[in-house]
């Protein structure tokens, strides 16, 4: 009996270690090519003519895991959220939201902390499914002085599916 109860332990541990890690999202609703053209939308929104394209990294499934702004550029944001970090980093996920995670209305961000250093904010996000904190799940969005997005570095987990009792969640 005690030998049963120890295995379902470690069983129901295993589970809810490796859930943290790699809980999934429902197949994406924007595809791929939407997701393309939403990229050269914000590519196009670098506040003036940079010498150089923005830089961005993907996954093999096509969401950013990095974008960054050419030097002494930035994305721009919303005239009405640029005095705040806070505000200018929440609107920037929240209209481009769709090019970093898959679209499921179970998954938020939550602010973890905000950092500032010189004329720069860091506005680490932590990601939550169904209002559960995803460990090393997070986004972080550096911010300058005049509110614009520089770069944004994303660790979301959203490609990993996890099967509990025949229902993929």
């Amino acid at each position: 009996m005690q030998r049963r109860i120890l295995y379902v332990s470690f069983l129901v541990i295993l589970v809810i270690s490796f859930s943290s890690m790699a809980f999934g999202q429902s197949p994406s609703k924007v595809p791929r090519k939407a997701r393309e053209l939403q990229l050269e939308e914000l590519r196009a929104s670098i506040n003036s003519a940079a010498k150089e394209p923005a830089r961005a990294f993907k996954t093999k499934e096509g969401y950013l895991r990095f974008i960054g702004a050419p030097p002494t550029t930035h994305f721009a944001v919303e005239p009405s959220k640029r005095g705040i970090a806070r505000e200018a980093a929440s609107a920037f996920l929240q209209k481009w939201r769709n090019l970093f995670v898959k679209d499921n209305p179970a998954v938020e961000f939550s602010v973890n902390r905000i950092n500032t250093h010189e004329s720069r904010s860091y506005v680490r996000y932590r990601q939550m499914y169904a209002g559960l904190p995803i460990r090393s799940a997070e986004i972080i969005v550096q911010v300058n002085s005049q509110g614009g997005i520089e770069v944004v570095v994303s660790d979301i987990m959203c490609f990993f599916r996890l099967q509990i009792l025949g229902k993929v969640v």
